[in-house]
């Protein structure tokens, strides 16, 4: 699984999952080690 959270072009065999809807501040510049929260949305 891969998150890009800057403009990424069209690539073969990429399958779009979801989307980011907040905290996308806390990826830019980001050091060290973070934790994230992925849920499954109806």
């Amino acid at each position: 699984m891969a998150i890009f959270y800057r403009d990424f072009g069209f690539a073969n065999g990429l399958i779009k999952l979801g989307k980011i809807e907040s905290g996308i501040e806390k990826l830019t510049g980001m050091k060290g080690n973070i934790t994230v929260t992925i849920e499954k949305i109806d």
